[in-house]
C-alpha cells in the first residue's frame, strides 16, 4: 500500500460509518471481529464499514425485550438486539445478498447476559423470523450466528426442531472444553486472551502460553472446520500476528480504529 492509499485510509477510519453509502461494495476485509460491538458510536455500522467479519452483541431480557448491554444498568430501553442487528442485517441481505461481500458469512456472536430458558427461548423466538438469513447450526446462512453466553445442554437445543443454534467449545489453560451432546452443534471455538495467554508481545512466549496456543491445533483436528475466535486481545502487531500464526481465525478488538490499523494497513 503505498502513501496516498494510505492517507485515504487513514482519513476513512476517522468517518468510517460513512463508507455504507458505497452501496453493496464488498469489503476490504480484516481478521477481526468486534467484540461489545453495541458500545461503539454507530454499532454494527462502524465495524462493516471498517472491514470487520463480525460483531458480538451482548442482551439481556427486560419486560420481554432483549435489550443489548454488558447488564441492566446498561440496557436502555429502544436498543434491542432486533433493532440493531437482526433487521439492518437483513436489510442489508435483501439490498446486496449479502453482508461483506458474496460468499463471505457474516459473524454475529450473541451472549446471554444472564441464565434461564425464558430468556433463550425468547432469543430462539426472534432467530427464527431472520431464518431467512441465519439458516440454522446444520446449514448456516449469510449470517451465522453462535450462542456464547449460557445456553441449555445441546441435547435440549438439538430437539429444537425450529431452530437450533451453534454453540462454543473453549480453548484455555485448561485444555479444550466442549460441551457435551451432538457436536455438529458446536460451531466456534473461543480463546479468551487475557485469562489465558500472559505474553504481551515482548520477548519469548512461556512454556504455558506456548501449550494453550498448541490447543487450537488440537481444536482444529477434533472439530474441523470451525471458526477460531480470541477475545480480549490487547492491541498490539505483534500479539495478532502470533495469533493469526497460530490459527485464529478472527481476532476480537473493543477499538475498531486502532484494530483496522494495525491490520488493515498491512494489506497488499
Amino acid at each position: 500500500m503505498g502513501p496516498m492509499q494510505k492517507l485515504v485510509w487513514l482519513c476513512f477510519l476517522g468517518t468510517p460509518h460513512l463508507a455504507l453509502a458505497q452501496q453493496c461494495t464488498p469489503a476490504a476485509l480484516i481478521p477481526a471481529y468486534a467484540h461489545n460491538d453495541y458500545r461503539n458510536s454507530h454499532p454494527l455500522q462502524d465495524a462493516l464499514a471498517l472491514g470487520f467479519q463480525g460483531v458480538e452483541a451482548d442482551y439481556v431480557m427486560v419486560n420481554g425485550e432483549l435489550l443489548v448491554g454488558h447488564g441492566r444498568g446498561d440496557a436502555m430501553p429502544g436498543r434491542t438486539l432486533e433493532k440493531l442487528y437482526l433487521a439492518p442485517l437483513r436489510d442489508r441481505v435483501d439490498r446486496c445478498g449479502w453482508v461483506q461481500g458474496p460468499r463471505r458469512p457474516f459473524l454475529l456472536t450473541i451472549e446471554y447476559k444472564e441464565s434461564g430458558v425464558q430468556g433463550y427461548r425468547a432469543l430462539q423466538e426472534l432467530l427464527t423470523r431472520y431464518a431467512a438469513i441465519i439458516g440454522n447450526a446444520r446449514r448456516p446462512g449469510v449470517v451465522q450466528v453462535f450462542l456464547v453466553g449460557w445456553h441449555p445442554p445441546l441435547r435440549e437445543i438439538a430437539e429444537d426442531s425450529v431452530h437450533p443454534t451453534a454453540v462454543q467449545a473453549r480453548v484455555s489453560n485448561d485444555g479444550l472444553t466442549i460441551p457435551e451432546g451432538d457436536r455438529t452443534l458446536i460451531g466456534l471455538v473461543s480463546l479468551d486472551y487475557a485469562k489465558n495467554i500472559q505474553w504481551r508481545g515482548k520477548g519469548v512466549l512461556s512454556e504455558k502460553d506456548q501449550r494453550t496456543l498448541a490447543q487450537i491445533d488440537s481444536a482444529r483436528r477434533i472439530l474441523p472446520g470451525r471458526l477460531v475466535r480470541a477475545y480480549d486481545v490487547p492491541a498490539v502487531a505483534s500479539i495478532y500476528r502470533m495469533l493469526l500464526a497460530s490459527g485464529v481465525d478472527l481476532i476480537g478488538s473493543k477499538d475498531l480504529k486502532e484494530t483496522a490499523a494495525l491490520l488493515g494497513l498491512e494489506r497488499p
